[in-house]
Order: structure tokens, then C-alpha cells, then sequence
């Protein structure tokens, strides 16, 4: 993922703040739990030029918790939040906002949202400049804390015009199937009355991943806009610090902004979100790439039903497009090595496996399989190995007279000496096992065989022979005397 990104804010409605505007303030406060029946800790930042006599200004509020076994320092002394704030909102990338880092302190989910409701919005609206609508007030956190923030975020989706979710899911399954029931009775409003909701995991490297992914899918599948990101490293903090100077930017907008969240399906995209303005045509974001694939457009299902034009098709409402894609053809060439004919090329999508060719035959030898180097080290295995680009096969041949004996290996060959039969024992899957004379002239064949064989040499002259097993594991050689 390229890790930032940069934006024009055409046509959104801005605070112009002076490039030598101070820095804010963030205070420790302590308020009481009624919840609780208990003193609690947060930290408060506001904006530059807030403590300022002459500011009259009220300010959105976001609501920000930590993950769990942190306390409230943490988005202050780990997550820098305080630091990012002063720069985006003296720089004009975000509205000036007033921060809230709240105390999580392990609580279930549903405790955190009463505690909330009931005593820590009412003492920051009652102590502080701020705006009471639900668009201007967010709630969000990591991992722990943003399962208590979707608790709070959704169930009261009418007091939250925006939310970030940071490492999370639903980490019980009663909490997923109480959303999940809630937004079948409730996703058409939920969906209308939030303005923009983040949604990150640190990769596939996150411990949160899987669950975060059932959520997504989840929340898409209810209609939900979810801008979905990924910041490479996983569950810890140089993730979240910047997921947090990702979603600030988007956070209390005027009510014309709208906002388009990019799916990218599987590929690589600058940023997942697009911000423009209500009943406009939307700035067309960068292609997105994806090793193996052309990217063939913007679609408004993940099925790929309707497509859509960024030229032609304007905004009325917050949407997902998702990345349409077309596998890569790639051409597979054959080099028989002077064999008896080379197989024709093949022409496979990426990520396909290929049907194995008639081999090619050389006097005197044994084909060897196909390769994927001239050097004749990298067996290519039909059964198993997929096509990822253009590639040339090279046949490699055998010399019996040549061979020597392996000395290790699980395969059994007994009696040797034998008379009229011999048991071949251990196979791999799918073995070819050949007999050839001294001269190199093939005499026995059995291909697709597994576990045990029983070779009939009954017809054969007194004398030795090479024995040959193949698959796509192992070569195995080793001298058979006839008696």
C-alpha cells in the first residue's frame, strides 16, 4: 500500500487556519462514572486558538478510545493524536475538532456504551465548546476499543455522523449476531445518517484480521459505505498512528460533502477513499494494480453488475464502487531439448494450471519431466503449479546407462535379485515407474500408480536393468537384477 496519500478539498467548506497558528491543548480530566460508581481519567485536546478569549467557536467532538490492557494516555503518548491534530488543522487537512480520548479500561462493550451516553458525552457538552448535533460528533478505536466504539457507533447510529474502527471485529459471537440482527431491521437508516465510516486492519498480519474481514463483509453486505483500509504490520501502534492521519482528514465535513469508498478487491490502491461534493462529478481516483490482473473498471456491486463512470455519473449519495478484474493471460512455451516434437504453446490466465503435453520421446533416453529453468533444478508440477507469467518449459532426458543408485529413499524394491516379480513399495502419488535395459531401450512403462506395485518381469532374459520411479516429488533410480 503506498502509505500517503494527497487531496484537494474543491468545493468543501473549510475554517482557514494561520500557518503560524499555536498549538492546541490537551488536558487530563477527571469525571465520575455514574456508571461505575468510580473517578475516571481522559484526555481532552482542543484546537489552536480554542482557549482564546476572543473564541467563541463551537467545535465537532470525536470520541477516541485505546485498545485493551492501554489507558487514556495512550493516542496522546503512542498514537502522537495531539501532534497530527496541530499540523493537519494549522496545514487546512482537517476541520479544527475537539478530541476526546476516553478511558476504556477493558470494559465490556455495552458497559463502555452506557458510560458514554450517560456520563462522559454529557460532561464534555456541558464543559466544553461543542457542537450537540450528530454531525459533529464521531466515535472510534482500536482493536478492544473499537468493539466498544461499533457498540456505542451503531446501536445509537443517530447520535454518530462518524465513526473509525481500528483493528476490530466483533469479538464474541452474540456481539456479531446482535449487529448483525440490528442491521437487518436498520441498515437503511444507519446507512443515511452516517457520513463517513473508516474501517482498518493491519494487513493479513493482524491478529484481528479474519474477524475484522466477517464484520466488513457484513456491513458491505448490509449496504453499509465502509471505507476499507490496510496499513502493512499488523496489531500495533505505527498502524494505527497511521490510520489515524487517514481518517482525520475526512471527519465533519459540511453536510454537501459526500463520499465514495474505493473496494479495491484485492489489488493496490493510493487511498480508499474519494471526497466530492453532493449532485457533482468526482475527481477520478488512480487506477488500482493487482499482480496478475488488468483492471477492467469501476463497479457499483461486488458482482460487477452496473458499471460506473466518473466522467459522466454524479453524486447524490455516500457509495462503494468496487474494482472490477481481469486475470492476465500469460504464454507457456515448450523447449523439448531435442526431443521427437516440441508441444505446442499454451495460453493460461494467471494463477491457472495447465494440462500436461504428450511428451516427447528420445532414443535412448527417458524424459525427465518438464522444467522451469534451463538449468533442469525447478521441476514444473502440472498438478499442483500455477501459471503466474510468461514462462519457457525445458524437457529434461535421462541417460540410463548413466545413473547411480539413491541410496536414501522411502521407496522398497523387492526380492532384487527376482525371478518372475517385484514389488515396488512406498510410492509417491501418481509415480511413473519405466524399466530400461543396459542400452537405454524402455521395456516397461506403468504410469498413475500409488503406494504399491507389483512389476511383472516374468517375459524378461536373465540380466540387470535400470528401474526408474518418477513423480512429482521425487526421482528414484536403482539397478534390478534378473535371475
Amino acid at each position: 500500500m503506498v502509505k500517503r496519500f494527497s487531496m484537494a478539498f474543491a468545493c468543501i467548506s473549510m475554517l482557514t487556519i494561520s500557518s503560524q497558528a499555536q498549538k492546541g491543548t490537551t488536558e487530563d480530566i477527571t469525571y465520575y462514572s455514574t456508571v461505575m460508581s468510580d473517578s475516571v481519567h481522559m484526555n481532552v485536546y482542543v484546537p489552536p486558538g480554542y482557549t482564546d478569549e476572543a473564541d467563541t467557536n463551537h467545535y465537532p467532538v470525536f470520541y477516541l478510545v485505546h485498545g485493551y490492557g492501554e489507558d487514556y494516555t495512550y493516542w496522546k503518548d503512542y498514537g502522537q493524536a495531539d501532534t497530527v491534530l496541530d499540523y493537519y488543522i494549522t496545514h487546512d487537512m482537517a476541520v479544527p475538532m475537539i478530541l476526546v480520548m476516553t478511558d476504556g479500561r477493558n470494559l465490556a462493550p455495552d458497559v463502555y456504551s452506557n458510560e458514554m451516553l450517560t456520563d462522559i458525552i454529557p460532561y464534555v457538552e456541558s464543559n466544553y465548546r461543542v457542537k450537540t448535533d450528530k454531525d459533529s460528533r464521531g466515535v472510534g478505536g482500536l482493536s478492544w476499543g473499537g468493539q466498544q466504539s461499533m457498540k456505542v457507533g451503531i446501536l445509537n447510529y443517530d447520535m454518530f455522523g462518524y465513526m473509525a474502527i481500528l483493528s476490530s471485529g466483533y469479538f464474541s459471537q452474540d456481539l456479531f449476531d446482535e449487529a448483525d440482527a440490528f442491521l437487518d431491521t436498520t441498515a437503511t437508516k444507519v446507512e443515511n445518517s452516517m457520513r463517513y465510516f473508516y474501517f482498518a486492519e493491519g494487513s493479513q498480519y493482524d491478529i484481528t484480521y479474519d474477524g475484522g474481514m466477517q464484520a466488513l463483509e457484513m456491513f458491505r453486505e448490509h449496504g453499509l459505505t465502509v471505507h476499507y483500509w490496510e496499513y502493512s504490520g499488523g496489531h500495533q501502534w505505527t498502524v494505527w498512528r497511521q490510520d489515524f492521519k487517514s481518517f482525520t482528514p475526512y471527519l465533519f465535513r459540511d453536510t454537501t460533502t459526500r463520499y465514495i469508498s474505493l473496494a479495491f478487491q484485492g489489488g493496490t490502491i493510493k487511498n480508499s477513499t474519494v471526497m466530492t461534493c453532493l449532485d457533482s462529478l468526482a475527481t477520478p481516483p488512480a487506477d488500482p494494480t493487482r499482480t496478475g490482473y488488468s483492471f477492467a473498471g469501476w463497479y457499483l456491486q461486488p458482482e460487477y453488475v452496473d458499471s460506473f463512470n466518473f466522467a459522466t455519473d454524479t453524486i447524490r449519495a455516500n457509495m462503494t464502487l468496487y474494482a472490477n478484474w481481469s486475470p492476465n493471460p500469460y504464454t507457456v512455451s515448450f523447449n523439448s531439448n531435442g526431443g521427437n516434437y516440441t508441444p505446442d504453446p499454451v495460453v493460461a490466465l494467471y494463477r491457472t494450471l495447465i494440462v500436461e503435453p504428450a511428451e516427447p520421446e528420445k532414443e535412448g533416453y527417458v524424459f525427465g519431466g518438464w522444467f522451469k529453468d534451463e538449468a533442469l533444478t525447478q521441476a514444473w508440477d502440472f498438478a499442483a503449479t500455477k501459471v503466474t507469467g510468461d514462462i519457457t518449459l525445458y524437457a529434461k532426458w535421462i541417460d540410463p546407462t548413466a545413473l547411480k543408485e539413491i541410496g536414501e529413499s522411502t521407496i522398497r524394491v523387492y526380492p532384487n535379485p527376482a525371478h518372475h516379480e517385484v514389488l515396488i513399495g512406498n510410492l509417491p502419488s501418481q509415480a511413473q515407474i519405466c524399466l530400461f535395459s543396459t542400452d537405454g531401450k524402455l521395456l516397461i512403462r506403468q504410469d498413475g500408480v500409488s503406494t504399491d506395485e507389483m512389476l511383472d518381469i516374468s517375459s524378461l532374459p536373465g540380466g540387470m536393468y535400470y528401474l526408474v520411479v518418477r513423480s512429482s516429488t521425487q526421482n528414484f533410480q536403482q539397478r534390478l537384477v534378473k535371475e
